[in-house]
């Protein structure tokens, strides 16, 4: 089970990342994208990925598209389901989906 406690340091612990709220949630940045935010209830982590990265989330079954109208933005998970290692690999995809590529190619592998 994850918390917004382990969301934070893993987030922050990547390349050129800031905390700056979104919506009034926590929300974590690269090149001042959105690539992580937690709900305000503290229970889910919404993460910017691309569509093939969600669709391999899918089949694990305990996460859901997260979707502004038609238009598919990432993943919306509960952190009650995410270990640390889930957690880990979910948010390095975010930050490399959202990173300039200059950035990217200097994170971690």
């Amino acid at each position: 089970m994850a918390s917004v406690d382990d969301v934070r340091a893993s987030a922050l612990a990547l390349p050129e990342v800031v905390e700056k709220p979104h919506f009034g949630m926590p929300a974590f940045r690269v090149a001042d994208k959105v690539f992580a935010s937690v709900t305000k209830d503290q229970q889910r982590l919404f993460l910017h990925l691309g569509a093939a990265e969600v669709e391999a989330e899918l089949v694990h079954g305990d996460c859901q598209r997260l979707t502004r109208g038609a238009t598919l933005i990432g993943l919306d998970a509960d952190l009650v389901v995410l270990d640390a290692d889930r957690l880990q690999r979910l948010l390095l995809a975010a930050w490399r989906h959202r990173a300039p590529r200059k950035v990217a190619r200097s994170g971690p592998s």
